[in-house]
């Protein structure tokens, strides 16, 4: 059960051009293929991410879309510590993840954004299970990602990394072996955000709607230590206000993306996995990014 945040980075962006107020919204928690496949009690695990992304477009909903001089390259790392316990017969996973992120060669339509980096939000976490069924690997999960808003933030910066805002993910899962070695996982979101009330040198107050995730994965194992999956990621909703009055950004995407991993010894594991955007309304539309994941459990 390990997942990875995508766009992590999340905080007001105000860019004079023409006029136009973007920011960046929040997003959902991202999951990969097989993450909540359980483990034993007292298990823990420790995982180090790395990822890139390209962003070669931008969109607002109240501008259109920007591609000439419009650029976007985001580097994140995240350390996530999760633990595995039961309590009155019932499994839980606990958790909580650092991440670090930097932002470069921002532009949209020629008008250049500072580059930042800094920690991002810290999320704490804690889930339980519904159905674990290890020997017809089928498993039912409820989860809540609660984002903690003291990330590296600056009210007079167009870019931050933290967001100065509460966030609350509700991720339901479902995952099924549907024959041999093929599988599917079902991930279901709600997101809320809370106000950021310095959104900017005015100190005015940034707010942003309720948003829902809906993420596939379809997985094949290879072997009994390594799979590849294909997946579908589409996020709505997040429409962003600045004093009542929309600023272009949502948290409107759909994304494709695949991923192989292996497992060298029983107790470690290696990830890697590409991505596209292949639409976005209201944000920056990733051309390509990568993410590598390391975990050791013990």
């Amino acid at each position: 059960m390990i997942r990875m945040i995508e766009r992590i980075a999340a905080s007001a962006i105000v860019a004079a051009v023409s006029s136009l107020a973007c920011t960046s919204p929040v997003r959902a928690i991202d999951v990969e293929a097989n993450d909540y496949v359980d483990a034993p009690d007292g298990t823990n695990v420790v995982l180090g991410y790395y990822s890139f992304s390209h962003a070669n477009a931008y969109n607002s909903t109240t501008a259109g879309t920007y591609t000439r001089q419009t650029h976007l390259d985001e580097n994140l790392g995240i350390f996530r510590y999760v633990y595995y316990n039961s309590v009155f017969g019932v499994h839980y996973v606990a958790q909580f993840l650092i991440p670090v992120a930097s932002l470069n060669n921002v532009d949209i339509g020629g008008a250049h954004l500072n580059n930042t980096f800094g920690a991002a939000d810290p999320i704490l976490s804690v889930g339980v299970w519904g159905i674990s069924n290890v020997a017809a690997k089928q498993y039912l999960t409820l989860f809540s990602y609660t984002s903690l808003p003291i990330g590296s933030y600056s009210s007079s910066r167009a870019l931050s990394i933290g967001t100065n805002s509460w966030a609350e993910d509700i991720q339901a899962n479902y995952t099924q072996r549907l024959y041999k070695g093929l599988g599917i996982d079902i991930d279901l979101d709600y997101i809320y955000t809370g106000d950021n009330t310095d959104a900017n040198v005015l100190g005015q107050t940034l707010k942003q709607k309720s948003s829902y995730q809906v993420e596939t994965w379809l997985n094949y194992d290879i072997t009994p230590t390594s799979f590849f999956a294909v997946g579908w990621l589409g996020e709505f909703g997040g429409t962003q206000t600045i004093n009542g009055i929309p600023n272009g950004s949502k948290t409107e995407y759909q994304q494709i993306r695949g991923e192989y991993a292996f497992r060298p010894t029983p107790t470690i594991q290696l990830l890697a996995k590409v991505y596209h955007d292949i639409n976005v309304v209201g944000g920056f539309k990733d051309d390509i990014g990568f993410t590598l994941r390391f975990v050791k459990a013990f």
